[in-house]
C-alpha cells in the first residue's frame, strides 16, 4: 500500500506549530482533506507513529467489515485514502437503557468481539512499533511515565502505583496472544450506518495487548461508566458476562484510561477535553482514592 508519490496525496504535511508538541500527543491529529471523490478520504497525519497505526489497522481490518478500507497510503507524506463510510458518529454515550440502546448496544458487542478475535500483527504495544515483552511489561512502565506527568503529592503517586501493580499482577498476567485494540473506542469513533449498523473508525492509536483494555475506555465514554441496560446488552454480545472477574478487570482497565486521560490534560490543557479531565478525575478518586487536581499553568490552546 505504500510506495510512490500519488496525484491524490497532498504533499508534505504542515509540521506543529511549537517545538514542544512533538513530545507527546499534542499535535497528532489527523487532517482531513479533499479527495476530489464523494466515496473516499484523504488523512493525513503529522507523526508517523500514528500513520501507520491507521495504516497497519485497517489493512487488517476494512477486508472484514470492521473498519473502513484503506486504498492507497504514502509514506513519505504520511498520507492515506479512506474509503467514505455512510454514517455518523454516535451521538453521545449509551445510557438510557431503552430498547434502540439495547439492540445498538448488542451489534456494537458483537463487532468489538471480532475486533479482538484478531491476533496483534508483531505482539504488545502501537502497531508503528510492537514490542517482544509482555503486555504487563509494556503497560506498567507506559502507566509510571504517566503518574509521573501527574501533579500529585509523593504519597498519592506512590499509592496509585501500588493500587495498579497488585491489580496488573492479578488481572494482566494471563494475555497468551496479544490482540488487536482500537485503544480509543469512544462515539466519535464509532460509526452508525444507515439501518443501524456499525463500523468503527480512527485507528491511529491501534496496539496489540490485551482485548479487556478497550472495554475500560467504552465502559467510561460510551456507557458513562454506569451498570444498566445497555452495558449488559453489549456484555452479553461480547461475551465477557461469561468470564471470570470480568467487572474488575474493566475497572482496572477504566482507571488505566483515566490516568492516560489525566496525563493528557496536564500536558496540553486543551479546553475541550477539560469535561473528560473531571470525569477521569471523579473516576480515579472513586476507584482508587487519589484525588487529582485540574488545575494547570499550560497555557490555553485551540479545542480538541
Amino acid at each position: 500500500m505504500t510506495g510512490q508519490h500519488k496525484a491524490w496525496c497532498p504533499g508534505s504535511a504542515v509540521t506543529p506549530s511549537r517545538a514542544g508538541d512533538e513530545r507527546g500527543d499534542g499535535q497528532y491529529e489527523n487532517q482531513i482533506l479533499p479527495s476530489g471523490s464523494p466515496d473516499i478520504l484523504v488523512k493525513q497525519y503529522q507523526r508517523q507513529e500514528r500513520f501507520m497505526s491507521e495504516v497497519r489497522a485497517l489493512r487488517l481490518l476494512g477486508a472484514h467489515g470492521l473498519s473502513p478500507l484503506a486504498r492507497e497510503s504514502c509514506a513519505e507524506h504520511l498520507a492515506v485514502r479512506i474509503e467514505r463510510v455512510a454514517g455518523k458518529p454516535l451521538a453521545g454515550p449509551l445510557v438510557l437503557g431503552s430498547p434502540s440502546e439495547e439492540r445498538f448496544a448488542g451489534r456494537l458487542g458483537g463487532l468489538v468481539r471480532r475486533l479482538h478475535a484478531v491476533p496483534s500483527p508483531g505482539g504488545v504495544g502501537p502497531l508503528s512499533r510492537p514490542v517482544a515483552d509482555s503486555w504487563q511489561d509494556f503497560l506498567l512502565p507506559h502507566l509510571d511515565r504517566r503518574i509521573e506527568a501527574l501533579p500529585l503529592p509523593t504519597h498519592y503517586s506512590d499509592g496509585l502505583r501500588t493500587w495498579i501493580v497488585e491489580r496488573a499482577n492479578n488481572l494482566t498476567r494471563h494475555v497468551p496472544t496479544p490482540r488487536l485494540l482500537h485503544h480509543d473506542l469512544k462515539p466519535a469513533n464509532i460509526l452508525v450506518r444507515p439501518g443501524g449498523s456499525v463500523m468503527l473508525c480512527d485507528f491511529d492509536q491501534a496496539r496489540g495487548g490485551d482485548p479487556f483494555s478497550d472495554l475500560g475506555k467504552l465502559w467510561w465514554r460510551t456507557f458513562d461508566a454506569r451498570p444498566g441496560k445497555a452495558w449488559t446488552a453489549f456484555q452479553q454480545a461480547n461475551g465477557t458476562d461469561a468470564r471470570a472477574n470480568a467487572d474488575d478487570t474493566i475497572r482496572f482497565y477504566l482507571v488505566v484510561h483515566c490516568i492516560g486521560a489525566l496525563a493528557y490534560w496536564h500536558d496540553f490543557a486543551h479546553p475541550g477535553y477539560f469535561r473528560h479531565a473531571r470525569s477521569a478525575a471523579h473516576l480515579l478518586a472513586r476507584h482508587t482514592g487519589v484525588h487529582c487536581p485540574l488545575a494547570t499553568r499550560q497555557p490555553e490552546r485551540s479545542s480538541r
